[in-house]
């Protein structure tokens, strides 16, 4: 006797989902090995460690210690304006009197 078709397409969708977990994988390990390599690289740039791998990392990306340093200036300054943007809004902007009992609610009560 033949197999019941349900049974084929299973296993044909089992297969498919096995092959779309290992591409999931695979493209998730090169990109967790793509982060730690500009990781390690930018963290030996900034401490001056010279390693073959690194400088040829910085070469072939042409970036200097001073062009890393000046990025990361940039994006201090940026990230401080902003919690200081955020701080004042927050200070002085409408979210402090929603939650907070006002006076036209007492006297209506």
């Amino acid at each position: 006797m033949e197999e019941p078709r349900q049974r084929k397409r299973s296993m044909i969708k089992a297969r498919l989902n096995k092959l779309r977990e290992l591409a999931l994988v695979f493209f998730s390990l090169m990109l967790w090995i793509f982060s730690l390599l500009a990781f390690v690289t930018v963290i030996f740039t900034l401490l001056g460690v010279e390693l073959y791998y690194v400088q040829l990392i910085r070469t072939i990306l042409k970036i200097t210690r001073s062009d890393l340093m000046s990025l990361i200036m940039a994006s201090l300054i940026v990230g401080i304006t902003i919690i200081i943007y955020l701080s004042i809004t927050y200070y002085f902007g409408p979210f402090k009197k929603r939650g907070a009992r006002t006076k036209e609610n007492e006297n209506a009560k």
